[in-house]
C-alpha cells in the first residue's frame, strides 16, 4: 500500500461523521424515559437547539469535506468516484436542504442577524430550507451515518492504515479549573467600582 496517498479524508470523514452519530445516541439517553430531559422540560428547548445547531454544524462540515476532498484525486486508484455515484441518492436527500450553508453562516457560526437585522424579531424571522425539528435532524442524522458506515466499511484497510501511520490514542486530557468564585468576585468588584465611578450606580 502506498505510503503517498493520502488517505486522511477517509480519516476526518469518519471521525465527523462518528462526532454526528455519536451526539444522536447521548441525546437519545437524555430523553428517554428517566433521562434528563423527560424530569426537566423547561430545557428541552434550549437543549434541542444547541443540538439542532450542532448537528447542521458539523453536517456541513462533513459534506464540505465529501464535496472536496474525498474524491479520485486526493485518492488515487480507490474508485472513490464510483462510489460516491452509488451514494447520489443520500447525498441528493440532503442536497434538498439547500440553505443549511447558508443557515450555518447566518445563524450559527455568526451574530444571528440577516443584512443586520436581527431574526429574533418576529419581522424579521427567517425560514431556511434547513432541518427544523427532531425529526428532520434524526433524518440528517441517518443520511449521515449511511454514508459514514458505507466509507467506513468499503476503506476500513485503508482508515487503519492511516490511523496506524499517524494517529497516537492519548487518553482524554482532563484540565483544571483556575477559575475560582474569588477569581469572579474580583471581576464584579472591579466592574461595581467602575460603575459607581461612572454613575451608572448611586452609593
Amino acid at each position: 500500500m502506498s505510503s503517498k496517498i493520502d488517505f486522511s479524508p477517509i480519516y476526518h470523514l469518519s471521525k465527523i461523521g462518528n462526532m454526528i452519530i455519536e451526539s444522536h445516541e447521548v441525546l437519545k439517553k437524555l430523553a428517554a424515559d428517566g433521562g434528563y430531559l423527560k424530569n426537566n422540560e423547561e430545557d428541552s428547548d434550549l437543549i434541542g437547539y444547541i443540538f439542532q445547531s450542532n448537528m447542521v454544524l458539523w453536517s456541513v462540515s462533513f459534506m464540505d469535506e465529501w464535496n472536496k476532498y474525498f474524491n479520485d484525486g486526493r485518492i488515487p486508484g480507490f474508485r472513490v468516484n464510483e462510489l460516491k455515484a452509488c451514494l447520489k441518492p443520500v447525498t441528493k436527500e440532503l442536497a434538498k436542504w439547500r440553505e443549511m450553508n447558508k443557515f450555518r453562516n447566518e445563524v450559527i457560526a455568526h451574530n444571528f442577524r440577516q443584512n443586520g437585522q436581527s431574526i429574533f424579531l418576529k419581522e424579521n424571522r427567517l425560514k431556511y430550507a434547513a432541518p427544523a425539528d427532531y425529526f428532520e435532524v434524526a433524518h440528517l442524522i441517518a443520511l449521515i451515518k449511511f454514508l459514514t458506515v458505507t466509507i467506513e466499511s468499503y476503506y476500513a484497510a485503508q482508515l487503519e492504515h492511516f490511523k496506524a501511520e499517524n494517529i497516537t490514542e492519548e487518553k482524554p486530557h482532563r484540565p483544571e479549573n483556575k477559575y475560582s468564585p474569588e477569581h469572579y468576585s474580583s471581576l464584579q468588584k472591579q466592574v461595581m467600582e467602575k460603575l459607581k465611578e461612572k454613575g451608572f450606580i448611586r452609593s
